[in-house]
């Protein structure tokens, strides 16, 4: 891992919105060669609060977590995109406890639009049904993932806005 004696090793954590660019963001990530992130790219590590069921991984210890940047380039700058960072209360903590300097980047899009692809996502998955309504009443959180002020409040409480780094997914990519 490039920093493996550093105990801040994590350069900048992608934390969300999801269906805002983050995959572009990856990708064109990836082709610096001086920034690395896993593979993966989602590595969800430090939320416990999901739309879906997944792994709790923070339980592993941050052990667990360094071990996903071991095969990283040793000079390179090291980052990882989880865009469901924001949704989860915790999150902001459990970041700010174990890499205070990190840099936090969001991009973020219309709130509908957010709500409706990341449905559409789920549904193409086959984990939602075919009626949006009905999918919504059945798991309200969906609306929540649009509550940006609450979702980035634990964020700028943790962090100094200087560490901060907000895009509007409408305007980043009318010029990306």
């Amino acid at each position: 891992m490039a920093s493996s004696n550093r105990d801040n090793f994590i350069d900048f954590i992608y934390i969300g919105a999801p269906r805002s660019g983050s995959t572009w963001l990856s990708k064109a990530l990836n082709e610096h060669p001086q920034i690395w992130i896993p593979p993966t790219k989602e590595v969800h590590f430090f939320n416990d609060r999901h739309i879906l069921q997944f792994e709790h991984k923070y339980s592993k210890g941050i052990t667990y977590y360094k071990k996903i940047f071991e095969s990283a380039p040793s000079k390179a700058k090291l980052g990882e995109l989880s865009p469901l960072y924001y949704f989860d209360p915790s999150t902001a903590y459990r970041i700010h406890k174990h890499f205070p300097n990190t840099r936090i980047i969001a991009f973020l899009r219309n709130p509908v639009d957010v709500v409706f692809s990341y449905y559409l996502l789920l549904k193409r998955l086959g984990k939602f049904g075919s009626n949006f309504e009905s999918e919504l009443i059945k798991s309200p959180q969906l609306l929540d993932l649009g509550f940006y002020h609450r979702n980035l409040t634990q964020y700028f409480d943790w962090f100094p806005k200087e560490q901060i780094h907000i895009e509007i997914y409408e305007n980043f990519f009318q010029n990306p």
